[in-house]
């Protein structure tokens, strides 16, 4: 039955195991790193994707949380681990892209002896993209104009996979670390933009450039499914072969390219696939 509206579960709670997991990343001029985990431990040149059956991940740590204090925890130490510094226009601005991961899974099974479950998956990744910068107006140098570029360029990339997928085209998800780690989410769920624009008139040019970023997200169409899985075997050689599918189209797109960052090869293991 109902209760206000909600649809309440006739099984006993016992027959029904929830998770629910975060991970940080952080996009650093390229660079994957783990926003929860100390730095001292962090790979020098970041942490590697890889190809699984949701997509591009990286081996990073993921925090289980019981209720919204352990999500909340994970965020505040997530937010002292961020690359920030200081410039002409903003004392604390970002210096990457930051993808805040919460994972949820649900096994159920429809009574104590039964041997299968039924498993519902569902992933959010909530995404605070750097602002592009123009080294006039921020003054910046060194490192920090470094920095600026890459975060140029990866809003740049995903700028055109969007636009892409918009006009119903083949994305070029491997252009930055950033849209292949959201390339998942991108093509098989629902996106939200909040677009943050500035009433400076110093600005005008970023503020119509995100404008016209979050028009385009909303031109994109995109084919949400339910993450249920009844029969483990069946489902496992399905996302084997989606996987293969998928990998032997980028190896297309790499050769057509003539090479590329992470070309060539075949014959790997599908879930080990670098990007």
């Amino acid at each position: 039955g109902t209760v206000t509206g909600v649809q309440t579960c006739a099984l006993p709670i016992s027959l029904i195991q929830a998770n629910v997991g975060i991970q940080v990343h952080e996009v650093y001029c390229e660079q994957i790193n783990d926003l929860l985990s100390d730095r001292k431990v962090w790979p020098p040149a970041g942490h590697k994707p890889r190809l699984t059956k949701d997509g591009f991940t990286c081996d990073t740590v993921i925090k289980p949380c019981f209720n919204y204090e352990d999500i909340s925890s994970a965020f505040t130490f997530a937010d002292k681990n961020r690359s920030v510094g200081s410039h002409a226009l903003n004392p604390e601005s970002s210096r990457a892209h930051t993808i805040y991961q919460i994972t949820f899974e649900r096994k159920k099974k429809a009574s104590a002896d039964a041997k299968q479950c039924e498993t519902t998956s569902a992933r959010i990744n909530l995404v605070d993209l750097a602002g592009s910068e123009r080294m006039e107006s921020a003054g910046t140098s060194g490192q920090m104009l470094k920095e600026g570029n890459a975060i140029n360029l990866s809003l740049t990339a995903l700028g055109n996979t969007i636009k892409c997928l918009s006009e119903g085209k083949r994305a070029q998800f491997r252009e930055s670390k950033l849209t292949l780690l959201l390339q998942q989410s991108m093509t098989k769920g629902k996106v939200i933009m909040i677009a943050a624009v500035s009433p400076s008139s110093i600005c005008h040019d970023e503020s119509m450039s995100t404008l016209r970023f979050a028009e385009r997200i909303k031109m994109v169409k995109i084919k949400v499914k339910k993450n249920v899985t009844v029969d483990p075997v069946a489902e496992i050689k399905k996302e084997m072969e989606a996987m293969r599918e998928q990998m032997q189209a980028e190896i297309n797109e790499l050769k057509k390219g003539g090479g590329g960052e992470g070309g060539g090869g075949g014959g790997g293991n599908p879930a080990e696939m670098e990007a």
